[in-house]
């Protein structure tokens, strides 16, 4: 293979990912087609890739009341706000920081040694914020990303039409001002990656995320890369798009002028939503009823090591720059703490998903591997055979998500 072929095979699977753009202002509302039709690429893009592009507006719910904006969306954040929050944190003075964060230093998905980043978490149950205000404090700029990030997700199930409070907790009862919500396991991550001169460095792990949706906001540094398992190579995911310029007018309520307020973020399928969604979709690979624009497309040679996987959860890492700080939120969405694999499996058997193809194998997930250093916990499913796994996975599926998250986070800890 020459250099040229590989550089075309390098961005072949991303090419093929489009970006979903929804326009949550008049142009909706006089074009419903436009809504259906981005409806069934973001469909598309999820079950057959396990990830998708996404720009979305997010209404700040106070359209008429006290938004400074005068727009009614929240902004997107930048990478100076982003890095300004994360340089105001002092591990050392508790005191200063604000109690419902968490600050790591050290953490490493795979082997001993730490990866070169801080990160800031936030609970979705934890988030404040009784009214859409301009302030600039961390604290409110991260209960903001993190209120704005949850409405994605919450976006996503919805156009998915997903019954509610399956994979996502509180689909309907998360509204503006609650501050609480013991079901909802919901994370915000906020991430700084250091710059490491003396060549690029793993920022984070390969790996696949363990909960249902994850959204991905990341700068224009990049890093992120997802594994094409049709190539067998690392690929490079498209970083956020330029905002209009400052010169926009954020009186204008227009469409144009909306552009600044749009969010660009990667959609990722995690374990527990590809996991729930297996055997649900298994029994419907052979329905020739199904949207031809909607079906997986058989592999073109029998030799390729590409097998046609459905609603897979996307093993992904994050390279460091040389040269500069990288900087990015992450949003893990988790199916309600209380109920389990199982149960969400049932509760979705009615719901109708149109692929064709084979379920990922049980060794692809990271939720069945043990990530711990010490290789001692009580999931352990790493280097087992995928009948073992399957064994594994059927008493894992019937335990709580939150005792699964619980032991997954125990063992991805590490002291430094």
């Amino acid at each position: 293979m020459t250099k040229d072929d590989n550089n075309n095979l390098h961005n072949y699977t991303n090419a093929k990912v489009q970006s979903v753009e929804f326009l949550t202002c008049s142009e909706i509302e006089s074009s419903p087609s436009l809504l259906s039709k981005q409806q069934s690429l973001l469909l598309h893009n999820l079950q057959h890739y396990g990830w998708s592009p996404i720009s979305i507006l997010v209404s700040s719910g106070n359209k008429n009341n006290n938004d400074t904006t005068k727009t009614g969306w929240i902004r997107p954040p930048t990478k100076e706000a982003v890095l300004q929050v994360m340089k105001e944190q002092d591990p050392n003075d508790t005191n200063s920081n604000d109690s419902r964060f968490t600050y790591r230093t050290a953490e490493s998905g795979g082997g001993i040694a730490a990866e070169p980043k801080e990160s800031l978490e936030l609970k979705r149950s934890d988030v404040v914020l009784t009214q859409y205000s301009s302030s600039s404090s961390s604290s409110s700029l991260v209960d903001e990303w993190c209120w704005a990030m949850s409405e994605i997700a919450q976006s996503v199930t919805q156009l998915l039409e997903l019954p509610s409070n399956t994979l996502l907790a509180g689909q309907e009862e998360q509204t503006k001002g609650t501050t609480s919500d013991n079901n909802c396991l919901d994370l915000l991550r906020v991430f700084s990656y250091h710059a490491t001169p003396d060549g690029p460095q793993l920022g984070s792990s390969p790996h696949t995320d363990w909960g249902s949706w994850t959204i991905v906001w990341q700068d224009d540094v990049g890093g992120l890369e997802t594994y094409s398992r049709e190539h067998q190579q690392w690929e490079p995911v498209p970083t956020a798009k330029s905002n209009v310029s400052a010169a926009s007018s954020a009186n204008d309520t227009t469409c144009t002028a909306a552009e600044a307020y749009y969010w660009h973020c990667i959609v990722h399928v995690g374990d527990m939503a590809s996991l729930a969604l297996r055997k649900n979709s298994s029994s419907t690979t052979t329905d020739n009823t199904a949207p031809e624009s909607l079906l997986v497309e058989a592999p073109t040679t029998s030799s390729s090591s590409y097998y046609n996987y459905y609603w897979p959860s996307p093993e992904h890492r994050v390279q460091t720059s040389t040269t500069q700080k990288r900087a990015s939120l992450v949003y893990f969405g988790y199916p309600p703490a209380n109920t389990s694999i199982r149960t969400i499996r049932q509760r979705l058997k009615d719901w109708k998903s149109y692929c064709r193809g084979s379920p990922l194998p049980l060794s692809e997930y990271y939720l069945l591997q043990n990530q711990s250093s010490s290789l001692s916990s009580s999931i352990d499913g790493k280097g087992a055979t995928e009948g073992q796994l399957q064994e594994y996975f059927e008493k894992l599926e019937t335990l709580s998500i939150q005792e699964v998250i619980k032991e997954k986070w125990k063992q991805v800890q590490r002291n430094h």
